[in-house]
């Protein structure tokens, strides 16, 4: 019984005494995060923490964003107030076992008054909106973000922004990962309805460089997006009513030898328009050989903070990128149309293509000479019964004729190729830039 009360002593100092001392880790941690998203300059983080307690205190984080429009600067500032519980063990919400716990409030102000009736908006969304964020043992950052259903009205229109949740976890202040999923949107009138259907959002990628809070990080990882539907509705006009299904975005990097390669692949399962069905739109694209450091540089000088204002800040920015762009060619990057695709119920096409610059044959001095360095190789294939359908078959006709195409399998297909300023159709030459004048 002595031992039973003993242990029960001793976890009962725990609780009461460690707060004290896991608060100064966590306001470590705070502060660091400041630090590390102010550094690329995008975005300025202050943070302060005030009504500091043995058990908690809250803490205010001003990010300051200034966007470049035009010859000046628009200012965004969002404040996160956060009202801090300390652990070891935390008992809100239930029972938490984590370094802090906490419930945040966002705020916004702009460089200029907003109207009213955005202003409405956005208190409306902010009411509605739910953000808690805890530290755990290993100081990695969970947050998790809840927005309950929205309805406003704006110039006649009715806006529903559905239910939100959102689940994200920062590692080791490198890795992201987590989800999002959000149940879409409606705006309409009586004469116009737009539906954007359920959004599914995950994401794991790494920085490769730096950390997560950059705004120009680079990442190994990725993530994808689906609208499950899109619909636009016109009662005046039934023939420009809109449906999509299943639009699909995924982008993956990978990373060998100091090389990046990059997936990305957009995907439409039916788009419905114009009285016209397509299936399986798809497009796949494979980027490799992109050197990291030097594309670390393009993301750094292409940032928010160094975007140039005026005429001669421009003029020395683009001869900055274009510099950086001709050492990005050294790496001799690949760009690789795997698959661009769609059908319709009369048939299908099909296309892909390689290509790169020759870096040993571009000059950024004659940059309008460029196609001198260009270097690509593709396929088309169009199935005839489409062709025919929309009454294209006798066009198709008179470039077989000519060469530029011929017939197989049921389909038109052509090859186009370019290499040394000329392009070739089928096999066909074809003078390219100012030659072809």
């Amino acid at each position: 019984m002595k031992k039973l009360v003993g242990l029960l002593v001793v976890l009962a100092a725990i609780v009461l005494v460690a707060p004290k001392f896991v608060g100064d880790v966590v306001k470590e941690k705070y502060l660091d995060i400041a630090e590390k998203v102010s550094e690329s300059g995008d975005i300025t983080a202050t943070t302060q923490f005030t009504d500091e307690g043995w058990f908690g205190a809250t803490v205010i984080t001003d990010y300051k964003i200034n966007l470049p429009i035009e010859a000046e600067t628009f200012e965004i500032i969002i404040t996160s107030t956060e009202e801090l519980s300390y652990g070891p063990v935390i008992f809100k919400d239930g029972v938490k076992f984590a370094l802090s716990y906490s419930d945040i409030v966002l705020s916004f102000s702009f460089g200029e008054e907003l109207p009213i009736e955005a202003q409405d908006i956005l208190d409306s969304f902010n009411e509605k909106v739910a953000i808690k964020n805890s530290i755990t043992y290993g100081l990695d950052v969970l947050s998790t973000f809840d927005m309950g259903q929205v309805e406003t009205d704006l110039d006649g229109d009715t806006f529903v922004l559905k239910p939100l949740h959102g689940e994200f976890v920062v590692e080791d202040n490198k890795r992201l990962y987590g989800f999002m999923q959000w149940d879409g949107m409606t705006i309409g009138n009586p004469d116009m309805s737009a539906e954007i259907g359920k959004i599914i959002f995950d994401v794991d990628q790494t920085a490769l460089e730096g950390n997560v809070y950059s705004s120009t990080a680079l990442y190994e990882g990725g993530g994808s997006v689906l609208i499950e539907n899109f619909d636009m509705t016109s009662a005046l006009q039934p023939q420009a009513n809109v449906k999509m299904k299943d639009f699909l975005i995924k982008a993956y990097g990978t990373v060998e030898n100091n090389l990046m390669a990059v997936e990305v692949l957009y995907n439409v399962k039916e788009i419905v328009a114009a009285g016209q069905v397509i299936s399986d739109a798809n497009i796949d694209i494979l980027i490799e050989n992109l050197d990291v450091k030097v594309l670390q540089e393009l993301m750094d000088e292409t940032s928010y903070s160094a975007i140039a204002v005026t005429e001669e800040e421009a003029a020395a920015q683009v001869e900055r990128i274009g510099a950086i762009s001709e050492k990005l060619l050294a790496s001799n990057p690949t760009l690789n149309l795997r698959d661009m695709s769609f059908q319709m119920p009369a048939g299908g096409a099909q296309a892909n293509m390689t290509g790169h610059i020759d870096a040993s044959m571009f000059d950024l001095s004659q940059v309008e000479h460029i196609d001198k360095a260009m270097v690509a190789n593709g396929n088309v294939a169009v199935d005839e019964s489409l062709l025919a359908t929309y009454g294209i078959m006798p066009m198709a006709d008179m470039y077989i004729q000519q060469g530029f195409a011929e017939k197989a399998d049921g389909q038109v297909k052509t090859t186009i190729s370019v290499a040394n300023g000329e392009l070739k159709i089928n096999g066909i030459v074809m003078p390219l830039g100012q030659e072809q004048q």
